[in-house]
């Protein structure tokens, strides 16, 4: 807009668009010259779809189905396998949160927006679905800095956002991150920092805590681990990790009755295990290897979960993180979310204004 004697004259005019999300965009300022200089967070995360092929027990593809959904966010099948849920945006005014409902059969999609929804920080975001195919379980906190990190539970027909579980924001660590539904429904596993996995009772709202490592070891959790609760309602898998600085992961199961957990394959730096979904007979778990490098790179796993024999699935992805992962019912079709880690960019728009007089 053109300024004279200190008042603006004229209508604004458009220069550039498209410059980011509010929380990933600051103003650097002006140069003598005219430039004009801004940073930018950058990042791409996608739902991808990959195939079992059972004669080679290999994984095809993958082909994208969503772009740019955001990083740390798991996609997941409903029980039936007829719909994929997923989740996008940070949740404030500029990137709304957005609940994403696909057919598996026709690729229509269902979006619900929620102004009062957004992601505590930048944790992670894993929609479950409840056991009848009614409700989406999602770690998010309504837009009032008092409250945590919490469990809504959102009704798949109409929307409607209902609290579970409400943290007190100023307690710290009090937050919940990566629930995973029982069997019946009745139960939701959670994992709490500093570091435990407990479970909630729906109904009488009762906690109990199923497993605590001794520190410094961890219930491994950033960027791309989870909970996921065995298709027979037995068992549930997670990430241990020793908490040193060149870590070991170990992929775990634990009864959902409690007990001791059992290890099933662990890995070294650079080498660490992320994401865990379990096959539909509950006998494998397949999990993603990230391997540091100059780019980076991913690859799928399937472990026995009696032997703990890992089998390499064959499909690999260099410069992608994985974040999340669901095996549809008929333990063909894998949905899983990958990207690029966020990173910041400082750009310039030439001759944006006159240069000054020197």
């Amino acid at each position: 807009m053109q300024v004279l004697d200190g008042k603006p004259r004229g209508s604004p005019q458009m220069v550039y668009s498209d410059i980011g999300p509010r929380p990933f965009f600051n103003s650097l300022g002006l140069t003598q010259d005219g430039s004009y200089y801004h940073g930018v967070t950058v990042g791409e995360s996608d739902v991808y779809l990959a195939t079992l092929d059972p004669a080679t027990d290999r994984l095809r593809g993958p082909t994208k189905l969503v772009s740019q959904v955001g990083s740390r966010t798991s996609p997941q099948w409903s029980r039936d396998g007829q719909y994929l849920a997923y989740a996008r945006g940070n949740g404030d005014e500029d990137d709304p949160f957005v609940l994403g409902i696909r057919s598996a059969e026709t690729g229509e999609e269902r979006r619900f927006r929620f102004g009062e929804l957004r992601r505590h920080g930048g944790h992670g975001l894993d929609p479950q679905w409840s056991p009848d195919g009614r409700f989406i379980l999602a770690d998010v906190r309504k837009l009032d800095y008092l409250q945590g990190q919490s469990l809504y539970r959102i009704a798949v027909q109409t929307g409607a956002v209902t609290p579970l579980v409400l943290t007190d924001y100023a307690r710290g660590y009090n937050r919940i991150e990566s629930p995973a539904w029982s069997r019946d429904g009745s139960v939701i596993f959670e994992r709490r920092p500093p570091s435990r996995i407990v479970t909630r009772n729906v109904d009488t709202r009762e906690e109990r805590e199923l497993y605590r490592p001794t520190p410094p070891a961890e219930v491994y959790h950033w960027p791309t681990s989870n909970l996921s609760v065995s298709p027979d309602g037995q068992r549930f898998a997670f990430v241990w990790s020793d908490g040193k600085s060149e870590m070991t992961t170990a992929l775990m199961v634990l009864p959902t009755a409690g007990g001791a957990p059992r290890e099933l394959v662990r890995a070294n730096d650079p080498v660490r295990i992320g994401v865990t979904a379990w096959t539909p007979d509950s006998r494998h778990i397949i999990c993603a290897r990230r391997v540091a490098g100059d780019k980076g790179m991913f690859e799928f796993w399937r472990v026995a979960v009696d032997s703990g024999e890992p089998q390499n699935l064959g499909l690999k992805m260099e410069a992608r993180i994985p974040y999340g992962l669901s095996v549809h019912p008929d333990g063909i079709r894998i949905a899983f979310t990958a990207g690029t880690e966020q990173r910041r960019e400082v750009w310039v728009l030439k001759d944006f204004l006159p240069g000054l007089a020197r």
